[in-house]
């Protein structure tokens, strides 16, 4: 693995694909499974900069399967960022997906390529009488893969791919708790805390061809004039 800032700064080449990743716009989906939410209440959803809560808007909102399961997709400001997501009233959730997506691009030279963002998972409780808790914190970490492709003429640039690796920082233990007549009545809402952050490193990998162009020019015109010299 190596650093990001160092990468950006090293060669001309592959600060076009940094710059797309950096760009690449990202949407939060968040999956409410098992619940009785509907688009209808009073869904909240905030950027938390410090103390300081931004109210953020839901693009999207759908209900399926026969309403047990809301889907929420939230367009990001920016891609890392701390967000809140509150759920009014006693009403529960039994289990949630969350997930990443982002358009894939292309540079107008189409040497670098940056593919689309799309993952996500779910989380789900191994007891039946347990829903999420009232408040829960989910990380979401950011690795950048990038891919370069070595040319097999030295004199010509390199091809770039590039894609968004993510992994999830949660403790598991505290997502979910028994829920009962007595927790049911005390809860007031449901609190829902993701942060995304990016890591400092990224991954290379590094294709390069067996021979280079030059290479294989000399050793073919001296495989023809040892030849000659046979006759």
């Amino acid at each position: 693995m190596q650093m990001t800032s160092t990468s950006q700064n090293s060669t001309k080449q592959n600060q076009v694909i940094f710059n797309m990743l950096n760009a690449q716009s990202i949407t939060l989906n968040v999956d409410l499974i098992q619940t009785a939410f509907i688009c209808n209440d009073s869904l909240i959803v905030q950027r938390v900069a410090g103390s300081k809560l931004t109210q953020l808007p839901i693009s999207a909102c759908e209900a399926s399967h026969n309403d047990s399961i809301l889907s929420l997709v939230i367009a990001l400001p920016t891609q890392e960022i701390g967000i809140q997501l509150t759920l009014p009233g006693s009403r529960t959730v039994g289990a949630i997906r969350l997930g990443l997506s982002g358009p894939s691009m292309m540079s107008t030279d189409k040497r670098s390529t940056l593919l689309d963002l799309n993952f996500s998972s779910a989380f789900v409780s191994s007891s039946s009488d347990e829903s999420l808790a009232p408040t829960t914190s989910f990380g979401i970490k950011l690795t950048a893969i990038v891919n370069q492709t070595d040319p097999l003429n030295s004199d010509d640039w390199p091809i770039f791919s590039a894609i968004w690796s993510s992994s999830f920082d949660v403790i598991t233990d505290e997502l979910f708790t028994v829920e009962n007549r007595y927790t049911f009545f005390q809860r007031s809402q449901t609190n829902i805390s993701i942060t995304i952050e990016k890591s400092i490193f990224y991954v290379s990998n590094k294709q390069e061809p067996i021979a280079r162009q030059t290479e294989i020019i000399f050793h073919n015109l001296l495989f023809t004039i040892v030849v000659l010299e046979l006759f």
